[in-house]
């Protein structure tokens, strides 16, 4: 069921052009070290590039969307997040705050009037299977530059594969690049670009949503070493031959991920050695 609300709707479209720099000024969203605003589910716009997430014109309102942890936001998305909201069972209350940063009535009167709607199709994960195994038959063409020490049975071991056009899936218009693709699942991988000349926030691009590497490690009574890394932890399994069990969470802000598999698995009996880069982030 989705919240249909008849009144203030000028306000619901004024509350959607709020530019950036009001919801910094107000403290909403923070300001990135460089350019854009900080992602509030990852802290993207935190690290050492300082380049946050950079908004985007959708029918006159800005819109966000963070390919570090393939996260999209609207103005209510951002404003319910400042206040500890859920965007559509709050929905009065952010659309009370909205006012506020526009100068109105913080104390709103609004009616909803419930009715169902369909399940939106981007709701359902993607599977990409079919474009996994492809990219995997097409590994021996990614150039040895690009391994970055790796052997190529290694990257075969991890089902990565090759693609010498890539664009995301969600952003049709974008420009093809050669990556190397390192999947998790049928539902999420990674796209590494292999030039330099593809713009560093756009270099490592999450398909889908973002899941433990190697999670098949995670076995009873073992010992484990996490890395943020994807190429780290398949570095540690070539050097040891296979014999020392790693995981990557993509990121040292997706220690998350991690968390909210003990949390499904309490009796997993695992010791788990963290590694994480040795920078600010």
């Amino acid at each position: 069921m989705k919240t249909i609300y008849k009144q203030n709707d000028q306000l619901k479209a004024d509350v959607k052009k709020i530019l950036p720099e009001t919801l910094i000024a107000y403290n909403i969203v923070g300001s990135a070290k460089k350019s854009g605003i900080v992602c509030p589910n990852c802290g993207n716009g935190l690290g050492e590039d300082g380049t946050g997430i950079i908004p985007t014109d959708y029918n006159g309102c800005p819109s966000y969307y963070c390919h570090k942890c393939d996260s999209h936001f609207d103005n209510f998305d951002l404003i319910a997040a400042h206040f500890h909201l859920d965007v559509k069972r709050d929905f009065p209350k952010v659309l009370a705050e909205g006012a506020t940063l526009l100068g109105g009535n913080a104390h709103l009167s609004v009616a909803p009037v419930r009715i169902p709607v369909k399940k939106k199709s981007e709701d359902v994960p993607q599977d990409f299977s079919a474009f996994i195994e492809e990219a995997f038959i097409n590994i021996e063409n990614l150039p040895v530059s690009a391994r970055r020490g790796l052997l190529l049975k290694t990257l075969e071991h991890f089902n990565c594969g090759f693609t010498s056009a890539w664009r995301h899936p969600k952003v049709p218009n974008a420009p093809l690049s050669a990556r190397l693709i390192i999947p998790t699942s049928k539902f999420h991988y990674l796209a590494r670009a292999i030039s330099s000349d593809v713009p560093k926030q756009f270099a490592k691009q999450h398909a889908g949503s973002k899941e433990i590497f190697n999670i098949e490690a995670l076995t009873p009574d073992s010992t484990v070493i996490v890395v943020e890394g994807e190429f780290d932890c398949m570095s540690i399994w070539q050097v040891s031959d296979g014999k020392i069990p790693a995981i990557a969470v993509s990121g040292c802000a997706n220690y998350k991920l991690l968390l909210e598999w003990l949390d499904k698995n309490p009796d997993c009996n695992i010791k788990f050695i963290v590694m994480f880069d040795n920078d600010s982030s």
